[in-house]
C-alpha cells in the first residue's frame, strides 16, 4: 500500500512539471501575438522562457528528491498499524488473559496433584518392592518344594534298592523288560516326559522367560549289545560293527509335542546308537555328576569342551539339562544305572534357562520315578533271588 501511494505522488509531480512548461510556453506565446513589431522577438521569447524552464526544472528535481528519500524512509519504516489489527488484538487480549489465567490454575492444579500422589506413589513403590520380595520367597518355596519331593522319593528309592539288594545276589540278576510290560512302560515315559516338559516351561514363565514350545525331554538308556540285537533288525555288518562294544545309549522316548512335532528330525529307538563316552554330558554324569547342565553348547563347543556324536545337535538345540536315571545306595556302595533323562532347548533367546534350584530337582524328580519302575519290575519279577530290569 506505501508503494502505491509513492507511484501516485510522482505521477502527480509529472503531470504538474508538465502543466508548468506549457503554462510557460503559452505565455511566450502570448507576448509574440502581443507585440508583434518587436525586433528579435525570438530571442526576447528565448531569454524570457530560459529562467522559467530553469527554475521548473529545479523545481521539479527538488520535489522528486523529496519524493525519493520519503520512499525510502517509507520502506524501511513499518507499515502503519491496520485497523483490522488493532480490532483483532482487543479482541484476543481478554482471550489471552483468560488462557493465562486458566494455564495459571492448571499450573497449581497440577502441582496439588503431584503433591497428593506423591504419597500414594511412594506407598506403591513400596508395595511393588514387597511384592518382588514376596515373588523371591515364593520361588524359594517352590524350588524348595521340588527339592523335598525329589529328596522324598530318593530317600524311598534309596531304601527300597537297599533291602532289595541285601535279599538279591547281583551276580544272578538278568535286566529285561517282558512284552506285557511295554505298555506299561510307554504309558510311564509318556507321563513322566510331559510332566517335567509342563513343569519346565512353567517355570520359565514364572522367571519371565517366554520360550514357547522350546523345551523337549528326552529318555536314553544304556542296553547291552546282545539284547539290542535281539530286538531290533540289524544287518549283519552293523551287527558285526556292534559286537565291538559291550553296551549302547539308545533314545527310547521323547516327551509327546516333540515327538509328534519333530519325529523325522529327531530319532526314537536304534536308529542311531551312541556311546557314553562319546558325549560329554552322558560321561560327566556316568562318571558320578549329580548332572550336566550348560546353556550355550555351541560356545562351550568353540572351546573344545563339548563332545556330542549326534552331528545335528546344534540344529535342535543349544542348552540342556542331563540327569542320571540310577539306583544306588551309598551306604552299600552299589549302583544299577539304567540311563539318562535330558531336557534340552534352542535356547534362542539367550537365557540362561536350566538352573540347579528348580529344572534340576524337575529332571531328577522325574529320574528318580524311573529308577524306581525298574527296581519295583526287578522285584516283581524275583520272587526266589533273580530280577528283572531293563538296562543290561
Amino acid at each position: 500500500m506505501q508503494n502505491t501511494s509513492g507511484r501516485n505522488s510522482r505521477q502527480t509531480l509529472y503531470l504538474l512539471s508538465i502543466i508548468a512548461t506549457v503554462l510557460v510556453l503559452l505565455l511566450g506565446l502570448c507576448y509574440l501575438i502581443i507585440d508583434p513589431a518587436t525586433d528579435n522577438r525570438f530571442l526576447l521569447l528565448a531569454l524570457a522562457l530560459i529562467p522559467n524552464v530553469i527554475s521548473t526544472l529545479i523545481a521539479f528535481v527538488i520535489v522528486y528528491l523529496f519524493f525519493y528519500i520519503r520512499g525510502i524512509d517509507a520502506s524501511l519504516a513499518p507499515p502503519p498499524p491496520n485497523m483490522n489489527t488493532h480490532r483483532l488484538v482487543r479482541e484476543l487480549t481478554p482471550k489471552l488473559a483468560e488462557a493465562l489465567r486458566q494455564a495459571s490454575i492448571s499450573d497449581a492444579t497440577i502441582q496439588k496433584i503431584v503433591k497428593e500422589l506423591r504419597p500414594l506413589i511412594t506407598r506403591s513403590e513400596r508395595a511393588i518392592g514387597s511384592q518382588a520380595d514376596d515373588i523371591m520367597l515364593l520361588r524359594k518355596h517352590v524350588a524348595n518344594q521340588f527339592h523335598q519331593a525329589y529328596i522324598m522319593l530318593y530317600n524311598f528309592r534309596s531304601d527300597l534298592y537297599k533291602r532289595f539288594r541285601e535279599t538279591t545276589d547281583p551276580q544272578n540278576t538278568t535286566y529285561n523288560i517282558r512284552a506285557e510290560d511295554y505298555d506299561l512302560f510307554q504309558n510311564f515315559c509318556r507321563l513322566i516326559t510331559d510332566s517335567a516338559r509342563t513343569s519346565l516351561i512353567e517355570y520359565f514363565k514364572a522367571q519371565s522367560i517366554n520360550v514357547g514350545e522350546d523345551v523337549a525331554i528326552t529318555v536314553k538308556l544304556i542296553m547291552p549289545t546282545a539284547r539290542l540285537v535281539q530286538i531290533f533288525p540289524f544287518s549283519a555288518m552293523q551287527k558285526s560293527t556292534m559286537e565291538n562294544r559291550a553296551e549302547w545309549v539308545i533314545t527310547v522316548f521323547r516327551d509327546s509335542y516333540t515327538y509328534i512335532n519333530y519325529r523325522d528330525d529327531r530319532e526314537v529307538g536304534a536308529i542311531k546308537l551312541y556311546t557314553v563316552e562319546g558325549n560329554t554330558a552322558f560321561k560327566t554324569v556316568y562318571e558320578g555328576a549329580e548332572m550336566f547342565l550348560h546353556n550355550n553348547l555351541k560356545d562351550l563347543h568353540s572351546k573344545g569342551a563339548y563332545a556330542n556324536e549326534n552331528t545335528e545337535w546344534q540344529k535342535h538345540y543349544n542348552a540342556t539339562l542331563v540327569v542320571p536315571i540310577q539306583s544306588h545306595d551309598r551306604r552299600i556302595n552299589r549302583r544299577e544305572f539304567y540311563g539318562f533323562l535330558a531336557a534340552d532347548s534352542k535356547n534362542s533367546i539367550g537365557k540362561e534357562l536350566y538352573d540347579r534350584d528348580v529344572c534340576m530337582p524337575i529332571l531328577k524328580h522325574g529320574a528318580e520315578l524311573f529308577a524306581t519302575f525298574f527296581l519295583i519290575l526287578a522285584m516283581a519279577y524275583s520272587p526266589t533271588g533273580s530280577s528283572t530290569n531293563l538296562a543290561s
